[in-house]
């Protein structure tokens, strides 16, 4: 999502389908900044794709002090004001819960740099829908990409479906999960808790206790 985003790929895919042969820049991710909100298994495995890949430098959020990965990825933990404003790419990785709903609103949102993109492969209520319409709409940052929608199947005719006719926002239907591969980690990683649960050991997959 980050590369479809910047690199304009939807964009371009229709522009040059339609004979429309125009380049347009874009900015490199090495040495960027990127803002993970919630440094779990998935912020995680995207901080050492980024770090490693592109040496990116990793501000983070997180209620829990990630010391380990602070020393592994060089990360900052910081506040949401700060990430927010000082991130070339924020993305959510939080659950969703009475603490999380709509924690990510207008004050947040205005804090990004204009060239910036916003991420969200977490639950969509997490994001207000209407500061993020108005942020965007207004085009006060780069783009946003979201896998997964306020109503699943998305109903067309429900207010939120207005972001859908934005130009700057992309969607897809709930499917970062959905490799091969991945459905069969997730099988493991079940058949792993509930071993682990019935032997009085710790869970690794707890998100909430």
């Amino acid at each position: 999502m980050i590369f479809t985003l910047n690199q304009k790929i939807i964009e371009f895919n229709n522009e040059t389908k339609n004979g429309v042969w125009e380049e347009k820049q874009f900015f490199d991710l090495k040495n960027k900044t990127i803002g993970i909100i919630g440094l779990g298994h998935i912020g995680t495995y995207l901080a050492d794709i980024l770090y490693k890949g592109f040496n990116t430098k990793i501000l983070y959020y997180d209620i829990v002090p990630k010391y380990e990965e602070e020393n592994k990825y060089n990360a900052k933990r910081v506040s949401l004001e700060e990430l927010f404003k000082e991130s070339d790419v924020v993305s959510l990785q939080l659950p969703l819960n009475a603490s999380t709903t709509n924690l990510i609103g207008e004050e947040l949102l205005s804090l990004m740099k204009p060239n910036a993109y916003f991420i969200n492969t977490a639950r969509a209520e997490i994001v207000d829908y209407e500061d993020l319409y108005k942020i965007l709409s207004e085009k006060k940052i780069a783009g946003c990409a979201f896998d997964g929608f306020y109503q699943e199947p998305i109903d067309l005719s429900s207010k939120e479906a207005e972001l859908l006719a934005l130009d700057n926002f992309i969607l897809t239907p709930h499917t970062a999960h959905f490799a091969y591969e991945g459905t069969e980690r997730v099988e493991k990683m079940c058949i792993n808790n509930l071993k682990q649960i019935f032997e009085g050991k710790p869970c690794d997959s707890i998100v909430s206790k």
